[in-house]
């Protein structure tokens, strides 16, 4: 669930490669819990070697509150984009 959004810049990182979700989170706020799919051919378009993925990270530059209940690598379940 989102807490707070007001960051400047938010995102999910993969191996340096970064998708930005700053607006996605920030219409989120107050929302609840909620459960998001991002492809991961979306990460391979912004550059990442999916051969050799070492880390995944969610993070932002200031201001930004999430709570994280999990995160799961599963197949395309046909609702995943490339923001949330």
């Amino acid at each position: 669930q989102v807490l707070k959004a007001d960051a400047a810049r938010a995102g999910i990182a993969m191996n340096g490669s970064i998708i930005d979700l700053t607006e996605s989170l920030s219409g989120r706020v107050g929302a609840g819990w909620q459960t998001s799919f991002i492809k991961l051919s979306c990460f391979a378009e912004a550059g990442t070697d999916m051969a050799n993925v070492a880390q995944v990270f969610i993070g932002s530059e200031a201001g930004l509150a999430l709570q994280l209940e999990s995160a799961q690598v599963v197949a395309n379940p046909g609702d995943a984009g490339c923001t949330l």
